[in-house]
C-alpha cells in the first residue's frame, strides 16, 4: 500500500508552533494524510495514540552542521545532553544518538541555509536527506533542487515534510511510503530502506511563516525581537501582494 506521511511538523511545543497535536491530528484526517511526524525543535513531544492518522515520535535537533531530524524515536531523546558549551548539538553525536534511540536520522532543508559542506554532511553515517520542504524555497528558491541533487549523487534516502508551523501549512510537502502495513514499524522499515518518495505539492505562505516568527518573538520576550517581527510580518504580506 502507499502511505502518505508528512514527515516535519511542528506543534505548539516548539517556540514558534500554533497548532496542538489534537488540531493537527484533525487536519490531516481532513486532507487525508496517512501520518504525521511531530518534529519539535529540540525536544521530543509526547504523543496520543493516533487512531486515524499514525503519529510519528520525531525531533529536529539544532547541530552544528544544520537541522537534524530524528525520525520514528522508540524513546525519547535527551537533547539538552547532545548541546556543547555553544548550545549546538555536535552532529555525529547526534546521529548517533537517534540511531540508539531506534530513529532515522535525516537532514532537514540542508540548504536554507546552509550550515555546512556537501562533504561534511555525507561524511556522518546519517540515513537521509529531507529534499522536499515548504518552507526552504523562502530562504533558498534551489534549497530542494540542491537537496535533491545530494542525495541522488550520495544514493541517501529522500524525505518530504511540510515544516508546518500551522496546521494551514500541513501536507505542502510530504513522502509517499510504499509498505505493507499502516503501523509506524512498517513505515520506519520502508523508509529505511528507500521505498519511498518525497513529493512537493506548494510552498508555504511567508505571512504563515512570518506569524510564526511572531509567536516566537512573543513567547521569548523583548521589544526588539517583537518589534522586528511586526516589521518582517509587514514585509512579507508586501511579498504576498506583489506575488513573490
Amino acid at each position: 500500500m502507499i502511505l502518505k506521511a508528512d514527515l516535519h511538523v511542528h506543534s505548539a511545543a516548539s517556540p514558534d508552533g500554533r497548532s496542538t497535536v489534537e488540531q493537527i491530528v484533525r487536519q490531516a484526517e481532513q486532507i487525508g494524510l496517512d501520518a504525521v511526524a511531530v518534529c519539535d525543535h529540540d525536544r521530543c513531544t509526547p504523543l496520543p495514540e493516533g487512531d486515524t492518522v499514525c503519529l510519528i515520535s520525531a525531533a529536529e535537533i539544532t547541530t552544528t552542521a544544520g537541522h537534524l531530524l530524528g525520525l520514528f524515536l522508540e524513546s525519547p531523546i535527551d537533547i539538552s545532553a547532545l548541546r556543547s558549551d555553544e548550545g549546538l548539538a555536535d552532529p555525529e553525536r547526534a546521529v548517533r544518538v537517534i540511531h540508539e534511540h531506534g530513529g532515522l536520522a535525516v537532514w532537514a532543508h540542508p540548504y536554507a541555509p546552509q550550515k555546512a559542506e556537501d562533504d561534511v554532511l555525507v561524511s556522518l553515517p546519517a540515513d537521509g536527506i529531507e529534499t522536499q520542504n515548504a518552507r526552504a524555497p523562502l530562504k533558498n528558491k534551489e534549497a530542494n533542487r540542491l537537496a535533491c541533487r545530494l542525495a541522488e549523487r550520495r544514493r541517501l534516502v529522500q524525505t518530504g515534510g511540510s515544516d508546518a508551523h500551522h496546521i494551514s501549512e500541513l501536507g505542502s510537502c510530504y513522502t509517499e511510503i510504499e509498505c505493507e502495513n499502516r503501523s509506524v514499524s512498517a513505515m520506519r522499515q520502508a523508509v529505511a530502506e528507500a521505498h519511498c518518495r518525497a513529493v512537493f505539492v506548494r510552498r508555504c505562505s511567508r505571512i504563515q511563516k512570518a506569524l510564526s516568527q511572531l509567536k516566537k518573538a512573543r513567547r521569548l520576550g523583548g521589544v526588539r525581537r517583537f518589534c522586528k517581527a511586526i516589521l518582517y510580518l509587514g514585509y512579507s504580506v508586501f511579498l504576498e501582494i506583489l506575488g513573490k
